[in-house]
């Protein structure tokens, strides 16, 4: 897999999580302190900045693993500019 920095991550990890907030706005879901289904709030409805690691964690492995397979697909990532 082509090197990103870490910045490049966080960046990405960023907008992963803004697109899973937009989804589940679109859903219905809200933020709540607490996980409730039945409810649909989540304590994760913030933004990336403001997530515990754990959960940053979760939005940079979606990104390593959208990365790998891309290129085992055969595409490569290749910033503009």
């Amino acid at each position: 897999m082509e090197r990103i920095t870490k910045e490049e991550l966080e960046a990405i990890s960023s907008k992963v999580h803004e697109s899973w907030m937009r989804q589940r706005q679109a859903e219905g879901w809200t933020y709540g302190e607490t996980y409730d289904r039945e409810q649909k709030k989540t304590p994760f409805m913030i933004p990336y900045e403001e997530l515990p690691e754990s959960e940053k964690e979760v939005d940079r492995a979606t990104v390593r693993q959208t990365l790998a397979a891309a290129e085992a697909l055969g595409y490569q990532l290749v910033k503009k500019g």
